[in-house]
């Protein structure tokens, strides 16, 4: 008798024996990875409208939007994206209670 078909494959019966078989150590470990911070790399809320505030408030007079980036910058230790800089003080230059006063083309100046 001649067996046929999946039975008399002897690629299939060694697998079939590595799968059964017993093994007698562990693979060895993967390597940990490195944890991802939990806030993404992003700043606290508010910090930057913060600095932005406080840096107005140190120079007392009219200051630029590049100078005023710069000194975000130093304060808050690290880049900040210009666009966070002047969408913070264009945000606070409107509404009911303005911050701030654009005078010019990038010019700003803290309201009393």
């Amino acid at each position: 008798m001649v067996l046929r078909g999946l039975l008399s494959n002897s690629e299939f019966q060694a697998l079939l024996q590595s799968l059964t078989r017993r093994r007698g150590r562990k693979a060895p470990a993967k390597p940990a990875k490195e944890k991802v911070p939990t806030n993404g790399g992003r700043r606290k809320f508010a910090s930057v409208s913060d600095a932005v505030l406080a840096v107005l408030r140190e120079s007392g007079e009219e200051i630029r939007l590049r100078d005023i980036h710069v000194q975000v910058e130093n304060r808050l230790g690290g880049p900040v994206s210009r666009y966070s800089v002047a969408d913070s003080l264009r945000r606070r230059c409107r509404g009911r209670r303005p911050l701030f006063r654009r005078l010019g083309y990038g010019r700003y100046v803290l309201l009393d």
